[in-house]
């Protein structure tokens, strides 16, 4: 059976729908396979996106310190203690610094013009 039909979601096949029996079963179970994964690769870049927006501008911009400093929050946290801290006193130097040559700027972490 086909069915063809669009949707806000766009075109609905038979593809979507794994039937049961003989090889076109197994060829909708690949299709649907493969659809799975790219729905999930899709999940997952929603979900980063969730996490960064819900992160606070400090938060944010200790990410983008420890991105130059060519480290991942998951490789900061192998790292040893003192390790941890040197890098933790790099980011404070460097988050010092921009709020430094930005001081005249408002919003930088919290905007209080309002």
């Amino acid at each position: 059976m086909s069915i063809s039909s669009v949707t806000a979601f766009g075109p609905i096949t038979s593809a979507m729908f794994p039937q049961t029996g003989g090889s076109s079963a197994s060829a909708s179970a690949s299709g649907t396979t493969s659809q799975s994964k790219s729905t999930s690769q899709g999940n997952s870049v929603v979900q980063d996106f969730l996490d960064y927006a819900k992160m606070s501008p400090a938060e944010r911009m200790r990410e983008n310190i420890l991105k130059s400093l060519g480290l991942t929050e998951q490789q900061f946290e192998k790292l040893s203690p003192a390790q941890q801290q040197a890098v933790n006193q790099k980011i404070q130097q460097i988050m010092l610094q921009q709020m430094q040559q930005n001081a005249g700027k408002t919003g930088q972490l919290v905007n209080v013009s309002a």
